[in-house]
This record gives C-alpha cells, structure tokens and sequence, in this order.
C-alpha cells in the first residue's frame, strides 16, 4: 500500500528533514510516526499526502508512483491527522469518528463499533 525508499528531503540548502528514511506499510497495516520534535514525521506526511513536492527517493502510494496518484479517488482512500488536535472536543471519540467517515463514500465506510472492538478499545461508561 506505501513504500518509501531512501525518502529524502530538505528545507532550504540548511535544513534536512529526512535522510534516506525507508519503509513499508502493507494493506490493513496500522501505521503511525512517533519521534522527538524535528524528527521528520510530519514532513514525511506531507509528501505522502501531496503538501510537500521536490523529495527525493522513491514514494509510492496503492502500487503507484506518488506524482501520479494525487486525484480526487486518492484524496478518499486515505486518512491523515497531522500534530494538531483537529478532533472536535465537544463530541464524543465516537461521534468524531462517525463525523470524519461521512466524507467518504458509503462502501468505504466502515462500522465504528466493529473498528474499536477489532482495535481493543473499550467501552467508557
């Protein structure tokens, strides 16, 4: 689903954020960055995603070069929340995660119960 080999990027001639960063995600696969501030993880999103062009290595996304699958099909496979708390705090995990799904189309949508259930998360009552 992504691979990423040798993922390079820098903010000017000073700055480089990602340094021949390699990975793979396989389909069904939960996948998150974890690191220290600076670390590269949301510049490696941003160029998963399309924000942030001019990286070097190889990035495909679903089998494809990523330069080529920035469309709007692409735009609802996938799923991103970057640093900033963009969950609404007055509804409730549930509520959210109904919100965000009403974006897609309905064959991708999938129970929210099932998902939790499946992720171990219990019930908060």
């Amino acid at each position: 689903m992504i691979e990423v080999k040798d993922l390079t990027y820098s903010y000017g001639k000073e700055k480089r954020a990602l340094h021949g960063l390699t990975f793979t995600v396989k389909d069904g696969e939960i996948f998150g960055f974890l690191g220290p501030n600076g670390s590269g993880k949301s510049t490696t999103q941003k160029i998963l995603t399309g924000i942030l062009k001019g990286h070097g290595g190889d990035v495909s996304l679903f089998g494809k070069n990523i330069t080529s699958v920035h469309t709007r099909d692409f735009f609802q496979q996938i799923g991103v929340l970057f640093e900033f708390p963009y969950l609404y705090t007055n509804l409730s995990g549930v509520d959210n995660l109904k919100y965000f799904s009403s974006f897609y189309p309905k064959e991708q949508v999938r129970d929210v119960f099932e998902l939790l259930e499946q992720l171990e998360f219990k019930k908060d009552f």
